[in-house]
This record gives C-alpha cells, structure tokens and sequence, in this order.
C-alpha cells in the first residue's frame, strides 16, 4: 500500500513537471513567432529602398571653394588627386566649382538615393 501511494505520488510529480515544460516551451516558440514575424516585415520593408519603407529623390550640386587674399596672387590645391591653380581677382577673392561634386537625398523620391559631400581640398 505504502507503494502505491508513493507510486501515484511520484507519477503526479512526474506529469506536473511535464506539464510545466510544455508550458514554458509553449510561451517560448510564441516569442520566437513574434520574433520571427518582426524580421519578415522588416526585411519586406527594405524592399522598398530604405529601412523604414522611404524612397528618395536625388538632387546633385556643384561644390563651390572660395578663397581670399591678396589680388594677383595664386591659389594652389588639388581635388581628389587633380592640381588646380587660380589667381585671386581685384576683389580679393578667387573661385572653383567642381561640377556635380555632391548629392543630396530628399525622402519621398521613387528610387535609391547615396548622399555625396564635397570632396577635400588639398593644399
């Protein structure tokens, strides 16, 4: 008798602790759905150009160097590798544009946009 019952009361633990496991392994594949649903809509958001879903409109500009000195005097500098000399003018003051040297990017635009700055000048 006395085996019986410690039988019936060992079988009891046994089921409870089953039981428990399934419970918690339940609760934690519904966090990994959750997880997982998150990672397809971001990932079905960058389809559309930018992580938030935005696409771009691209505006390209020129990159304008100014410099100041004495009138008659020169200006040496080069851009990305390329020597340039200017000569200041009568106002004192000598400029360079580089062509289309920078974009800028405006959400609300129809495509993929990668901002460019100004290249660096080299004295």
């Amino acid at each position: 008798m006395k085996n019986k019952i410690l039988s019936v009361v060992f079988t009891l633990a046994l089921l409870a602790t089953a039981g428990f496991g399934v419970q918690k392994s339940m609760k934690g594949n519904a966090g990994l759905s959750d997880l997982a649903l998150a990672n397809v809509e971001a990932l079905a958001q960058n389809e559309n150009g930018g992580g938030d879903g935005t696409l771009w409109t691209r505006e390209d500009d020129d990159c304008t160097y100014t410099f100041t000195g004495k009138a008659g005097s020169q200006v040496h500098f080069s851009i990305l590798g390329i020597p340039i000399s200017l000569t200041i003018g009568a106002d004192g003051t000598a400029t360079y544009v580089y062509g289309n040297g920078k974009t800028h990017c405006k959400s609300g635009g129809n495509e993929q946009c990668t901002a460019r700055y100004c290249p660096p000048l080299s004295m």
